[in-house]
This record gives structure tokens, sequence and C-alpha cells, in this order.
């Protein structure tokens, strides 16, 4: 009697379990929002967008000191995927992220103020195969490219002809070979790798 106790359990734990995992399998659509550290398109603002090339063509001749700006910015994300199998699927990544920097421009007894803002949005398809998929339990990996478009302004004074716009778009891409998410239809999921959105992303999905 104590067998068939035993063995009716784990035959509804089964049932019920591979029910779990199937309805979780037909939830097609995914949505989630994320955050990464930014830190590779904070090097290259560094390097594209150097002082001599936010007032040079205005203030060549003043000398140009950074005073402040912002810490280290990251990248906001949404992102969408479509389940095309239990393992692969599809999708679109946006990113977003703005750098900013003040500067003090000074020429004998002129002294101004300036400022630098930069806007960057991230424009990712990505493709994502699961290597290990279970009931709560996801591990991953996925690879996007795409572009990014690079725009902003860099001011001085009050005045609005001292304004000077700037702008490019450029190829992106991201790979994170590591991913990790826990849960079922809402779950939190990590990703280890690099590219345009930096190298560690944290955030939150739901299966719709």
């Amino acid at each position: 009697m104590k067998k068939a106790n035993v063995f009716f359990c784990v035959f509804l734990s089964v049932c019920f379990g591979s029910r779990a995992v199937a309805q979780t399998s037909e939830l097609k659509h995914e949505l989630r929002f994320q955050i990464s550290d930014g830190i590779p398109l904070a090097v290259i603002n560094g390097i594209t967008m150097s002082l001599t090339d936010a007032f040079s063509s205005s203030f060549s001749d003043y000398k140009i000191k950074r005073t402040g700006e912002s810490p280290m910015p990251l990248v906001y994300g949404l992102g969408y995927r479509y389940h095309v199998t239990p393992r692969f699927n599809v999708g679109l990544d946006l990113g977003y992220m703005q750098f900013k920097a003040d500067y003090e421009l000074k020429k004998e007894g002129d002294v101004q103020e300036g400022t630098r803002k930069t806007n960057f949005v991230l424009i990712l398809p990505s493709a994502e195969y699961a290597y290990m998929s279970k009931r709560k339990v996801r591990l991953y990996g996925n690879a996007s490219a795409g572009v990014t478009t690079l725009s902003g302004t860099s001011s001085v004074g009050a005045a609005a002809n001292n304004d000077k716009d700037y702008s490019s778009t450029v190829f992106a891409f991201q790979i994170n070979p590591i991913g990790v998410r826990y849960g079922e239809r809402f779950g939190g999921f990590a990703e280890l790798g690099f590219g345009f959105k930096g190298f560690l992303s944290l955030g939150f999905s739901a299966r719709l």
C-alpha cells in the first residue's frame, strides 16, 4: 500500500511538472527590462568626443577644463523575444544611455561655462539559444547586431548661437555567451558578455 502511495505521488509530480513546463513553453512572447554597465559606450564617448572636439570651432583660443561629469552611466534597455521553439527565440533589444560633462572655458579675464550632452540609442536585433531549459532555470547564450545612434549638443553660456549639434550612426553588437534566468512566467536574469551594452546585464522578464 505504501509503495502504491509513493508511486501515485511520483506520478502526480511528473504529470504536473510536465504540464508546468508545457505551459511555459506555450508562452511565445517575452518582454524584458534590463540595466547594463555601459562601460564600452563610455569609453567610446571619451575617445570620439575629446575636449577640443566639443568646442574647438568657436573657442579654440580658450583654455578648456573639465569641471564635472555624470557618474558612470548605465544603459537602460527594453527587449522583446518571440520563442520559435522552447530553446530558440528571436527578438529586438533597445538601449539608451546619456553622458553629460561640464567645462570651464577661460581666456584672460573671460570665463564661460560649457556643457556637453551625448545620447546613445542602441537598436539590436537578437537571437538566443538555451542550452539548458528547466521549469524554473534556463541557461542560454545570445548574440545581437545592429546600430547605435549618437547625438548630442555642446553649448556655452545661454546664447543659442553657441550650441553645436553633432550626430552619427555606427555598427553595434552584443555577444553574451553566458545567461541565466530564474522563474517561470515572471523571472529575473543575468547575462555576461561583451559589446556595446557592456559586460554585465541584470534584468526582469515576463512571458506572455
